[in-house]
């Protein structure tokens, strides 16, 4: 290995040691959850806000039966992958009751709004960048 190989491996390490090279900084994010029946007429939905640090790889519990991963964080984006398939709302409320979907996008500036694709009752997720 030659003087200047050595050099720029070492100068390597010496980055990757200190931080300035390897994982992002999580992301702050926003999750509101709001469950709604179909059943009862009027039935007011009850809803919380969980406020989250979104770390590559990390996993949080939204609910017994709904895990969310974050696959892949960068600074205006995130990935995450629900352990259970949800269905993205359209512009018009509507969503997709034959929905596989388990891969989704939170973009800077939006919200992502997800729903259990059932008729009779679930829970809407939004997510969006805590400013």
């Amino acid at each position: 290995m030659g003087q200047r190989t050595a050099a720029a491996t070492c100068s390597l390490l010496v980055l990757t040691g200190c931080g300035l090279v390897g994982e992002p900084d999580p992301v702050p994010l926003t999750i509101v959850s709001s469950d709604w029946s179909g059943w009862v007429e009027g039935q007011g939905s009850s809803e919380g806000s969980r406020d989250v640090e979104a770390t590559e790889g990390e996993s949080i519990d939204l609910a017994d039966d709904l895990e969310v991963t974050f696959t892949e964080v960068e600074e205006d984006s995130v990935r995450i992958r629900t352990s259970q398939h949800m269905s993205p709302t359209s512009e018009d409320g509507g969503l997709d009751l034959n929905s596989t979907q388990t891969d989704f996008t939170v973009e800077r500036g939006e919200t992502l709004e997800i729903v259990t694709p059932t008729m009779d009752s679930g829970t809407t997720y939004e997510f969006s960048f805590t400013e």
